[in-house]
C-alpha cells in the first residue's frame, strides 16, 4: 500500500464520507483473498466491524500472520488519508501499482499493451499462452493472475482511487467533441498522468472496467453510451443505404434525428465524422462525403473515370479512386473491377482497359 505521506502529487480522490466506508463489505473492500478469507469466516462482515478490532484479536484469527496485519493498516491508513483529502496521485500507473503486484502488473501491461508505442486499442496483444512461455507459467496460471488483478479494480477502494482519472479523461473526451479514435488521443502520448503507459491501453483498460463512464466503441472512446452511440450509427446507415449516390456530411447530419447527450452540433458533427471515418461499411472520401460501397460502387466509379483520359487501365481507375478516399477506405482492383464489369454503360476495349 502507499501511504500520505509520500510525494506529492497530481491527482486526489473525492473526499469519502467516513461512515460510508466503514460499511464497504470487507468482500468488496480491495483487501487481499486472505484477509477476506480470514476475516469473513471469524464473522465481520464490514470495513467499519474491522477497523474496531484490536491487532491482538486479528492476529489472532486463523491464517491472520504479520504481513496480513500491516497490510491492514496500511488500508486503513489509505482510507483515512482519501478521507482527509490527503492522498494524491501523480499519475495512473501510480494507482495501479497499488492494487497490483509484480506479477498481475506484468500480465495485465502486457496484454494491454500498456508500453506499445502505436496507438492501438487492445486487451490481447499477448496471448495467455505466449506471457506464460516467456514467463515459465502455465496458460492457466497466467489467466488465474489477469482475473485476480481484474477483479482488485472493481473493488471499493480501486474505485474510489480511479474516480479522478475517469473524470481527467471524460473532460479530455468532451474536448474533443465526445467521441475520439485512438489516433485522436496523439496530443495525450507522454502527458504526465499516464505514467510511462500508453494512452490507448488505459483509456482501454477503464472502459473494460467501467463502460457507463467511458465507452468502447468502434475502436473510439467516448462518454456517450454505447446505446446512444449504436442508436445514431444506425439513423445514419440508414439514411445511407436509402441514397445510391456519395453524400457529403453535413446531408447527413441533416438527416439525423434529435440524439440524446449530441445537442451541442460541434459534437454531433465531429461524432458523426469519427464513426462514419471507421464504419466497416461505409466507405469514406477526403472531401467528407460518404457511401455504401456495395450501393454506390458503380456512380462512384463513373465520377472517378470521369477524371481520366479514356480508355483507362483498370489499376490506373483503382489508383484514382484510392487517392480520392481516406486511408481506411481504399479499396482493391477487385472492387473497381466488380464496378466495371456490372456496369453496362463501362465498355472494356482490350485488354485491362476501360472506356
Amino acid at each position: 500500500m502507499i501511504l500520505c505521506g509520500e510525494p506529492v502529487v497530481t491527482l486526489s480522490p473525492k473526499q469519502m464520507n467516513k461512515e460510508k466506508m466503514n460499511s464497504w463489505s470487507i468482500k468488496d473492500s480491495g483487501l487481499s483473498a486472505r484477509i477476506v478469507n480470514s476475516t469473513v469466516a471469524a464473522g465481520f462482515s464490514s470495513v467499519g466491524a474491522l477497523r474496531k478490532q484490536s491487532d491482538e484479536t486479528l492476529f489472532n484469527l486463523r491464517g491472520m500472520g504479520k504481513t496480513s496485519l500491516n497490510e491492514i493498516h496500511a488500508y486503513f491508513d489509505l482510507c483515512d488519508c482519501i478521507f482527509s483529502r490527503k492522498k494524491t496521485f501523480e499519475n495512473i500507473e501510480n494507482v495501479l501499482q497499488l492494487f497490483w503486484d509484480k506479477n498481475e502488473c506484468n500480465v495485465l501491461s502486457t496484454r494491454y499493451g500498456f508500453f506499445r508505442q502505436d496507438l492501438k486499442a487492445s486487451s490481447n496483444y499477448y496471448t495467455l499462452v505466449k506471457i506464460g512461455n516467456e514467463a515459465n507459467r502455465t496458460r492457466e496460471r497466467i489467466r488465474q493472475i489477469e482475473v485476480t488483478a481484474k477483479k482488485k479494480l472493481q473493488s471499493k477502494l480501486a474505485k474510489v482511487c480511479l474516480d479522478p482519472f475517469y473524470e481527467f479523461f471524460r473532460d479530455y473526451l468532451y474536448s474533443l467533441g465526445t467521441l475520439a479514435s485512438c489516433s485522436d488521443l496523439a496530443t495525450l502520448k507522454n502527458h504526465p498522468i499516464l505514467g510511462s503507459y500508453n494512452p490507448c491501453s488505459i483509456l482501454l483498460l477503464l472502459a473494460d472496467y467501467n463502460p457507463k463512464s467511458i465507452a468502447f466503441y468502434r475502436n473510439s472512446f467516448s462518454v456517450l453510451s454505447i446505446e446512444t452511440l449504436y442508436t445514431l450509427e444506425k439513423q445514419i446507415l440508414n439514411y445511407l443505404k436509402s441514397l445510391t449516390h456519395t453524400v457529403p456530411l453535413l446531408d447527413i447530419i441533416a438527416s439525423l434525428p434529435d440524439i440524446p447527450g449530441l445537442e451541442n452540433p460541434l459534437h454531433l458533427k465531429h461524432t458523426t465524422e469519427t464513426l462514419l471515418n471507421h464504419h466497416p461499411q461505409v466507405a469514406s472520401m477526403i472531401d467528407q462525403r460518404y457511401f455504401m460501397p456495395d450501393q454506390s460502387r458503380g456512380l462512384f466509379i463513373r465520377e472517378v473515370m470521369q477524371e481520366l483520359p479514356l480508355p483507362a487501365h483498370y489499376q490506373t481507375i483503382t489508383q484514382a479512386a484510392n487517392k480520392k478516399l481516406t486511408p481506411t477506405s481504399r479499396k482493391g482492383s477487385g472492387f473497381v473491377l466488380k464496378a466495371l464489369n456490372n456496369d453496362p454503360d463501362c465498355i472494356r476495349v482490350e485488354k485491362g482497359m476501360y472506356t
